[in-house]
Order: C-alpha cells, then sequence, then structure tokens
C-alpha cells in the first residue's frame, strides 16, 4: 500500500486494487512480508497479522520501506505510476537491440531493464485509468498533447 507519506515501493509501477469485502484481505504487514505461494494450500501467505482496525492503522503510524497487504478476491481498478521514480520495468529483449552492446557477442535473449512511457503503461493495461500522487493528492494521469496531464480526483470516487 502506498500513499503520498510512504511512497516504498517495489517497483515503479503497479496495480490499484479494490477488495470485494474486508474478508478479502487475508494479511497485512508493515514490512516486506516475505510472502509466497504455499505449494500444498495453493494460496499466497506470509508473515502479515489478519485483518483488523489495528493492522490498518499499524500500516500507516508503523510502515518500513514497502509494506505488504495479501488480497484475494478483487477486482483491479487502476494502475499506479511512481510519481519520481523511472519508470523501468523488466521485459524480454534481444541482445542486439541493447544499445552499445559489442555484436560480436551474439545474438540471444535476455530479461532487461527497459524504460516506458504512459502510452505504453496504457497499452499494456487497456481500459484501465493510470493513477499516481502529485502534491499530496492522489492524481489521475493521462497524456495531452505530447505532455502529461494530472487531475486531482477524490479518493473515495476509486472505491465507490
Amino acid at each position: 500500500m502506498v500513499w503520498p507519506g510512504n511512497l516504498e515501493t517495489f517497483g515503479p509501477i503497479g496495480i490499484i486494487l479494490k477488495p470485494r469485502s474486508d474478508a478479502s484481505i487475508a494479511s497485512i504487514c508493515v514490512d516486506d512480508a516475505a510472502s509466497h505461494i504455499d505449494p500444498v494450500m495453493g494460496k499466497r501467505i506470509g508473515t502479515g497479522l489478519p485483518f483488523s482496525s489495528q493492522a490498518v492503522l499499524d500500516t500507516f503510524a508503523n510502515a518500513s520501506r514497502y509494506n505488504e497487504w495479501i488480497v484475494r478476491n478483487a477486482d483491479t481498478i487502476g494502475v499506479f505510476v511512481h510519481p519520481s521514480d523511472p519508470w523501468h520495468v523488466a521485459r524480454p529483449m534481444q541482445l542486439a537491440d541493447i544499445p552499445g552492446l559489442d555484436q560480436s557477442m551474439g545474438d540471444g535473449e535476455l530479461v532487461g531493464s527497459v524504460s516506458v512511457s504512459l502510452p505504453d503503461i496504457i497499452t499494456a493495461f487497456p481500459g484501465l485509468p493510470v493513477y499516481s500522487f502529485s502534491g499530496g493528492e492522489i492524481v489521475k494521469v493521462e497524456p495531452c498533447e505530447g505532455s502529461l496531464r494530472c487531475s486531482a480526483i477524490d479518493p473515495a470516487e476509486l472505491y465507490r
């Protein structure tokens, strides 16, 4: 979970989830919960605490680095882009496409870091709005005449 006072993320681009009910929040951790898929249960588990009002309050009061919530049965309602970190993602790429790489190394494929733009993100997540933070507010980010336009929104609109 991120908010204007805590922008520690695992990456610069993420999805925004709307839990279908309180029961959709399986656990809450104020740090990295070391979550993983349990091979027996087939579900993601971690070191977080069960959902409670105190666990939610602790997220805001005691977050260190990034915090981790395990959520099930949720709808994806948008995409989050970090307001200041470069938008780099891991993507398969050809060695020949890496600028400055000695072509005598041959060709092949690897997973490398690639810079992406807002149009790239919109294409990768069709139909989903893109959000970020600006001036302590949640903003909707849209392309506008070769630039980006950020429009403040009411956070309650996301979860109606």
